[in-house]
């Protein structure tokens, strides 16, 4: 990679940083109000989003959470069952990003925690209805 052609790369990335920041930023200001239990299981579970490294189970479990009666609460402060929070963030940080960068499909997988592009194009796919690279290509033109 010539010297160029790397710093473009670097802009990109710290572009795609940023709107990531930006992004988990946003969840943060809208997040359940303090006086909820729940409050800090959705900042966690937002933290968690760009790292993929964690399960649903350990995180209740290292803030006390009761196993029956959390998932339940979860839904009826945010909308969401904790696999949906997830998926529906990460698949809209995804949105953004590839409409805004050109970073490449890999780098926005793993900036999202996903070991695997692949796994994050089937998700994409699934949930978007058209591959990474189509909705890119869809916003480029």
């Amino acid at each position: 990679m010539n010297m160029k052609t790397q710093s473009v790369f670097q802009e990109e990335l710290t572009l795609a940083k940023t709107l990531a920041d930006a992004y988990l930023a946003h969840l943060r200001r809208v997040a359940p109000s303090p006086r909820t239990p729940i409050h800090t299981l959705y900042h966690a579970l937002v933290e968690n989003l760009t790292t993929g490294n964690y399960k649903i189970n350990e995180l209740k479990s290292e803030l006390g959470f009761y196993q029956h009666s959390t998932p339940l609460s979860f839904r009826k402060h945010t909308g969401f069952s904790y696999k949906s929070f997830e998926t529906f963030h990460r698949m809209e940080l995804a949105k953004i990003l590839l409409r805004q960068t050109s970073i490449s499909v890999n780098e926005v997988a793993s900036m999202l925690g996903y070991r695997r592009a692949n796994a994050f194009s089937m998700k994409f796919t699934k949930y978007v209805g058209i591959s990474p690279q189509n909705f890119r290509a869809l916003f480029s033109g």
